[in-house]
Protein backbone atom coordinates (compact mmCIF):
# COMPACT_ATOMS: atom_id res chain seq x y z
CA UNK A 1 0.00 0.00 0.00
CA UNK A 2 2.88 2.35 0.78
CA UNK A 3 4.32 1.75 -2.68
CA UNK A 4 0.92 2.49 -4.22
CA UNK A 5 0.67 5.91 -2.59
CA UNK A 6 4.27 6.68 -3.56
CA UNK A 7 3.39 5.77 -7.15
CA UNK A 8 0.26 7.95 -7.10
CA UNK A 9 2.25 10.85 -5.66
CA UNK A 10 4.73 10.60 -8.53
CA UNK A 11 1.91 10.39 -11.08
CA UNK A 12 0.17 13.44 -9.63
CA UNK A 13 3.42 15.42 -9.53
CA UNK A 14 3.79 14.57 -13.22
CA UNK A 15 0.10 15.15 -13.89
CA UNK A 16 0.67 16.55 -17.37
CA UNK A 17 2.17 13.16 -18.31
CA UNK A 18 -0.64 11.04 -16.84
CA UNK A 19 -4.32 10.67 -17.69
CA UNK A 20 -7.21 9.84 -15.38
CA UNK A 21 -10.91 9.19 -15.79
CA UNK A 22 -13.21 7.70 -13.23
CA UNK A 23 -11.11 5.55 -10.90
CA UNK A 24 -8.42 4.69 -13.47
CA UNK A 25 -5.18 6.60 -13.84
CA UNK A 26 -2.79 5.78 -16.69
CA UNK A 27 0.83 6.89 -16.87
CA UNK A 28 2.13 8.11 -19.26
CA UNK A 29 -0.80 9.56 -21.20
CA UNK A 30 0.88 9.09 -24.58
CA UNK A 31 3.49 6.65 -25.85
CA UNK A 32 5.98 7.58 -28.56
CA UNK A 33 8.50 5.24 -30.17
CA UNK A 34 11.06 7.33 -32.03
CA UNK A 35 14.00 5.69 -33.79
CA UNK A 36 14.96 2.02 -33.69
CA UNK A 37 16.57 1.70 -30.25
CA UNK A 38 13.52 1.29 -28.02
CA UNK A 39 11.13 -1.56 -28.79
CA UNK A 40 9.02 -1.63 -25.61
CA UNK A 41 7.66 0.72 -22.98
CA UNK A 42 5.70 0.18 -19.76
CA UNK A 43 2.41 1.79 -18.82
CA UNK A 44 1.24 2.01 -15.24
CA UNK A 45 -2.45 1.49 -14.50
CA UNK A 46 -3.67 2.51 -11.06
CA UNK A 47 -7.09 1.94 -9.52
CA UNK A 48 -7.87 5.02 -7.44
CA UNK A 49 -11.23 3.69 -6.27
CA UNK A 50 -12.43 1.55 -3.39
CA UNK A 51 -13.81 -1.31 -5.49
CA UNK A 52 -12.10 -3.98 -7.56
CA UNK A 53 -12.48 -3.56 -11.29
CA UNK A 54 -11.47 -5.33 -14.49
CA UNK A 55 -10.12 -3.56 -17.55
CA UNK A 56 -9.89 -4.89 -21.08
CA UNK A 57 -7.24 -3.37 -23.34
CA UNK A 58 -7.73 -3.11 -27.09
CA UNK A 59 -6.25 -1.18 -30.00
CA UNK A 60 -8.50 1.22 -31.90
CA UNK A 61 -7.98 3.94 -34.51
CA UNK A 62 -9.25 7.51 -34.37
CA UNK A 63 -9.14 10.50 -36.64
CA UNK A 64 -9.13 14.04 -35.28
CA UNK A 65 -11.62 16.62 -36.55
CA UNK A 66 -10.87 20.29 -37.02
CA UNK A 67 -12.49 21.16 -33.67
CA UNK A 68 -10.31 18.64 -31.82
CA UNK A 69 -12.85 15.84 -31.46
CA UNK A 70 -12.00 12.18 -32.09
CA UNK A 71 -14.01 9.91 -34.38
CA UNK A 72 -13.36 6.18 -34.32
CA UNK A 73 -12.45 4.71 -37.69
CA UNK A 74 -14.54 1.62 -38.37
CA UNK A 75 -13.02 0.96 -41.78
CA UNK A 76 -9.53 1.42 -43.17
CA UNK A 77 -8.71 5.01 -44.11
CA UNK A 78 -6.00 5.51 -46.72
CA UNK A 79 -4.93 8.80 -45.14
CA UNK A 80 -4.59 7.30 -41.66
CA UNK A 81 -1.39 5.32 -41.08
CA UNK A 82 -2.29 2.88 -38.33
CA UNK A 83 0.21 1.35 -35.92
CA UNK A 84 -2.17 -1.49 -34.99
CA UNK A 85 -0.37 -4.22 -36.95
CA UNK A 86 2.96 -3.28 -35.35
CA UNK A 87 1.92 -3.31 -31.70
CA UNK A 88 1.82 -6.01 -29.06
CA UNK A 89 0.11 -5.37 -25.72
CA UNK A 90 0.34 -7.63 -22.71
CA UNK A 91 -1.53 -8.38 -20.68
CA UNK A 92 -4.73 -7.58 -22.57
CA UNK A 93 -6.87 -7.80 -19.43
CA UNK A 94 -6.12 -6.43 -15.98
CA UNK A 95 -7.84 -6.96 -12.64
CA UNK A 96 -7.09 -4.24 -10.10
CA UNK A 97 -8.15 -4.33 -6.50
CA UNK A 98 -8.76 -1.12 -4.54
CA UNK A 99 -5.64 1.09 -4.56
CA UNK A 100 -3.71 -1.41 -6.68
CA UNK A 101 -1.52 -0.75 -9.71
CA UNK A 102 -0.05 -2.88 -12.48
CA UNK A 103 2.33 -2.52 -15.40
CA UNK A 104 1.23 -3.10 -18.98
CA UNK A 105 3.89 -3.56 -21.65
CA UNK A 106 3.61 -2.00 -25.09
CA UNK A 107 5.95 -3.53 -27.67
CA UNK A 108 6.60 -2.66 -31.32
CA UNK A 109 7.70 -5.12 -33.97
CA UNK A 110 8.15 -5.45 -37.74
CA UNK A 111 8.89 -1.73 -38.02
CA UNK A 112 11.53 -2.43 -40.69
CA UNK A 113 8.64 -3.04 -43.07
CA UNK A 114 7.31 0.50 -42.64
CA UNK A 115 8.16 3.50 -44.78
CA UNK A 116 9.36 6.77 -43.30
CA UNK A 117 6.55 8.57 -41.52
CA UNK A 118 4.30 8.49 -38.47
CA UNK A 119 2.00 5.60 -37.55
CA UNK A 120 -0.47 5.86 -34.71
CA UNK A 121 -3.27 4.04 -32.95
CA UNK A 122 -4.91 4.35 -29.54
CA UNK A 123 -4.93 1.95 -26.61
CA UNK A 124 -8.45 1.73 -25.23
CA UNK A 125 -8.87 0.77 -21.56
CA UNK A 126 -12.43 -0.40 -21.06
CA UNK A 127 -13.81 -0.95 -17.59
CA UNK A 128 -15.88 -4.12 -17.77
CA UNK A 129 -19.38 -3.72 -16.30
CA UNK A 130 -20.24 -5.36 -13.03
CA UNK A 131 -23.52 -7.20 -12.61
CA UNK A 132 -25.30 -6.10 -9.43
CA UNK A 133 -28.65 -7.15 -7.99
CA UNK A 134 -31.43 -4.70 -8.76
CA UNK A 135 -33.01 -3.94 -5.39
CA UNK A 136 -36.37 -2.91 -6.87
CA UNK A 137 -36.72 -6.05 -8.97
CA UNK A 138 -35.67 -8.20 -6.04
CA UNK A 139 -38.62 -6.96 -3.97
CA UNK A 140 -41.09 -7.53 -6.79
CA UNK A 141 -39.83 -10.93 -7.84
CA UNK A 142 -38.33 -12.99 -5.07
CA UNK A 143 -38.40 -16.19 -7.13
CA UNK A 144 -36.32 -14.87 -10.02
CA UNK A 145 -32.87 -13.40 -10.43
CA UNK A 146 -32.60 -9.86 -11.69
CA UNK A 147 -29.41 -8.00 -12.39
CA UNK A 148 -28.50 -4.48 -13.41
CA UNK A 149 -25.43 -3.88 -15.56
CA UNK A 150 -23.37 -0.85 -14.65
CA UNK A 151 -22.35 1.26 -17.64
CA UNK A 152 -18.89 0.47 -18.95
CA UNK A 153 -16.53 3.42 -19.23
CA UNK A 154 -13.14 3.67 -20.82
CA UNK A 155 -10.28 5.94 -21.70
CA UNK A 156 -7.76 5.89 -24.53
CA UNK A 157 -4.20 7.11 -25.05
CA UNK A 158 -2.26 7.45 -28.31
CA UNK A 159 0.65 5.21 -29.29
CA UNK A 160 2.83 6.76 -31.99
CA UNK A 161 5.59 5.17 -34.06
CA UNK A 162 8.02 7.55 -35.75
CA UNK A 163 9.83 5.72 -38.53
CA UNK A 164 12.89 7.28 -40.12
CA UNK A 165 12.97 11.03 -39.62
CA UNK A 166 9.43 12.36 -40.10
CA UNK A 167 9.13 16.13 -39.96
CA UNK A 168 6.45 18.63 -39.08
CA UNK A 169 6.05 22.39 -39.24
CA UNK A 170 3.45 24.19 -37.14
CA UNK A 171 1.91 27.61 -37.74
CA UNK A 172 -0.67 29.88 -36.11
CA UNK A 173 -3.21 31.91 -38.08
CA UNK A 174 -6.60 33.68 -38.08
CA UNK A 175 -6.23 34.99 -34.54
CA UNK A 176 -9.15 37.00 -33.17
CA UNK A 177 -10.61 38.17 -29.89
CA UNK A 178 -14.23 37.05 -29.62
CA UNK A 179 -16.35 40.08 -28.66
CA UNK A 180 -19.56 38.03 -28.47
CA UNK A 181 -18.35 35.61 -25.78
CA UNK A 182 -19.69 35.95 -22.24
CA UNK A 183 -16.12 35.73 -20.97
CA UNK A 184 -13.07 36.99 -22.89
CA UNK A 185 -11.74 34.37 -25.29
CA UNK A 186 -9.35 34.14 -28.19
CA UNK A 187 -9.77 32.05 -31.32
CA UNK A 188 -7.13 30.88 -33.80
CA UNK A 189 -5.95 27.98 -35.94
CA UNK A 190 -2.93 25.72 -35.48
CA UNK A 191 -1.68 24.63 -38.88
CA UNK A 192 0.32 21.47 -39.54
CA UNK A 193 2.55 20.58 -42.48
CA UNK A 194 4.64 17.44 -42.87
CA UNK A 195 4.37 13.72 -42.27
CA UNK A 196 3.94 13.67 -38.47
CA UNK A 197 1.72 15.18 -35.79
CA UNK A 198 2.52 18.26 -33.80
CA UNK A 199 2.27 18.24 -30.00
CA UNK A 200 3.03 21.00 -27.53
CA UNK A 201 1.79 23.60 -25.07
CA UNK A 202 0.02 26.91 -25.67
CA UNK A 203 0.27 30.15 -23.75
CA UNK A 204 -1.33 33.53 -24.31
CA UNK A 205 0.40 36.75 -23.23
CA UNK A 206 -1.31 40.13 -22.88
CA UNK A 207 0.84 43.26 -23.04
CA UNK A 208 -0.86 46.48 -21.99
CA UNK A 209 -0.08 49.97 -23.29
CA UNK A 210 2.48 50.50 -20.52
CA UNK A 211 4.41 47.42 -21.70
CA UNK A 212 3.45 45.22 -18.75
CA UNK A 213 3.04 41.55 -19.72
CA UNK A 214 0.94 38.84 -18.08
CA UNK A 215 0.11 35.28 -19.04
CA UNK A 216 -3.67 35.15 -19.36
CA UNK A 217 -4.27 31.61 -20.67
CA UNK A 218 -2.45 28.31 -21.12
CA UNK A 219 -3.09 24.76 -22.28
CA UNK A 220 -0.84 21.70 -22.10
CA UNK A 221 -0.56 18.79 -24.49
CA UNK A 222 -2.28 20.32 -27.52
CA UNK A 223 -1.94 18.16 -30.63
CA UNK A 224 -2.81 18.35 -34.29
CA UNK A 225 -2.75 14.72 -35.39
CA UNK A 226 -1.83 13.85 -38.95
CA UNK A 227 -3.26 13.92 -41.54
CA UNK A 228 -5.37 16.83 -40.22
CA UNK A 229 -3.98 20.05 -41.76
CA UNK A 230 -5.30 22.46 -39.13
CA UNK A 231 -7.15 22.60 -35.83
CA UNK A 232 -9.43 25.34 -34.52
CA UNK A 233 -8.64 26.47 -30.97
CA UNK A 234 -10.65 28.56 -28.51
CA UNK A 235 -9.06 29.65 -25.22
CA UNK A 236 -10.74 31.53 -22.40
CA UNK A 237 -8.74 34.47 -21.10
CA UNK A 238 -8.14 35.53 -17.52
CA UNK A 239 -10.77 37.92 -16.19
CA UNK A 240 -9.90 41.26 -14.65
CA UNK A 241 -7.77 42.69 -17.47
CA UNK A 242 -8.63 45.31 -20.06
CA UNK A 243 -8.50 43.63 -23.46
CA UNK A 244 -9.68 46.72 -25.31
CA UNK A 245 -6.08 47.84 -25.84
CA UNK A 246 -2.55 46.49 -25.97
CA UNK A 247 -1.47 43.28 -27.66
CA UNK A 248 -2.30 39.58 -27.37
CA UNK A 249 0.33 37.01 -28.33
CA UNK A 250 -0.16 33.26 -28.73
CA UNK A 251 2.89 31.01 -28.43
CA UNK A 252 2.90 27.33 -29.35
CA UNK A 253 5.96 25.65 -27.86
CA UNK A 254 7.45 22.29 -27.01
CA UNK A 255 5.85 20.35 -24.16
CA UNK A 256 7.09 21.00 -20.64
CA UNK A 257 10.79 21.76 -20.17
CA UNK A 258 12.07 21.61 -23.75
CA UNK A 259 12.80 25.17 -24.88
CA UNK A 260 11.59 25.25 -28.46
CA UNK A 261 8.98 27.56 -29.95
CA UNK A 262 6.98 26.03 -32.80
CA UNK A 263 5.01 29.11 -33.80
CA UNK A 264 3.85 32.50 -32.50
CA UNK A 265 1.33 35.13 -33.57
CA UNK A 266 0.14 38.48 -32.19
CA UNK A 267 -2.84 40.76 -32.59
CA UNK A 268 -3.11 44.47 -31.79
CA UNK A 269 -6.16 45.35 -29.74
Amino acid sequence: MRNFFLLIYLMIVNLSFSFAQGDLMVYPKRVVFAGTGVISQDLTLANMGNDSIRYQISIINYKMTEDGQFIQLKDQDEKHQSAEKNLRIFPRAVHLGPKESQKVKVQVYRTHQLETGEYKSHLYFKALPKAQPDQADRKDNQSGISTKLEMAIGISIPVILEIGNPRVKASLSHISLDPQASTPQINFYIGREGNKSTYGDLKVIHKDLAGNEAQVASAKGVAVYSPLPQRYITMKLQDGRDYSSGELSVIYHAHEHVKETFAAISIKL
